[in-house]
């Protein structure tokens, strides 16, 4: 939701049917040997918590194909991402943390991500509720772990909004203890999706966790969305596992 937002709201918590495909980016960060869905946007100054939220224009990210030598065209200016001009842009996006004020608002942006998933899999997904999801944003949003960005346009409006929270996992006889971030979730309007919202989401919250000292960012994608496992890929996230099912009746 760039390229993720042409892909439509898109779910990335384990979706429970068992048909998920479970991937991996790895940052790269100070001198930490590891891979990165986009170095450039760790090489950015990260803004102080005393300057303004994260501005984008819509349609004006550069995407992960721009490794060509050529200068980054976007540039941290006083706290602002400002990326290159583009003919013909939509209005600003500004992209801020999220608080629990914004719980309603992005309560109803998820109806959209429910309802894709309703209608492929209606045995495993209720029908959309905003009020009844309220109350699973509001916790998320109380959170004092969890990492929610929320996208308005310029009249205030959310256009997105990307969930993230840090995980670890314990040692065991067969596997060793690991520590990660998980994107829970991340959705863009419908009117929005291919205007670079959803990359100025990921950007951001690939920039927000490098800076706090996380080193991988997993998340779980539903079998069905292929066009969200390309755009991941290309981003930099890896196959790690993939979880199947086998109906009985």
């Amino acid at each position: 939701m760039g390229a993720l937002g042409r892909l439509g709201p898109v779910r990335m918590a384990g979706s429970g049917d068992g048909n998920d495909v479970i991937a991996l980016v790895t940052l790269r960060r100070r001198r930490r040997r590891i891979r990165c869905a986009n170095p450039r946007a760790l090489r950015r100054r990260a803004p102080r918590e005393d300057e303004p939220s994260l501005t984008v224009r819509e349609g004006e990210l550069t995407s992960a194909r721009s490794r060509t030598g050529r200068p980054p065209a976007e540039t941290w200016t006083g706290g602002i991402y400002r990326p290159a001009k583009v003919p013909g842009m939509p209005a600003a996006i500004s992209i801020r943390r999220a608080t629990t004020e914004d719980a309603e608002a992005i309560a109803a942006l998820a109806v959209q991500v429910q309802q894709l998933h309703r209608d492929h899999d209606a045995d495993t997904y209720r029908q959309p509720d905003a009020a009844l999801m309220l109350p699973t944003y509001l916790d998320r949003l109380s959170s004092p772990e969890t990492v929610v960005f929320i996208a308005e346009d310029v009249d205030g409006d959310a256009v997105g909004y990307v969930v993230t929270t840090p995980r670890a996992v314990e040692e065991s006889a067969l596997t060793n203890a690991a520590r990660f971030v998980e994107l829970i979730e991340i959705g863009v309007a419908g009117d929005r999706r291919g205007r670079g919202v959803g990359r100025a989401l990921h950007d951001r919250i690939v920039e927000h966790w490098a800076d706090a000292g996380a080193t991988e960012i997993r998340l779980t994608v539903i079998a069905f969305n292929a066009g969200a496992r390309r755009y991941y890929e290309r981003v930099g996230f890896v196959e790690l596992s993939r979880r199947m099912a086998l109906r009985l009746r």
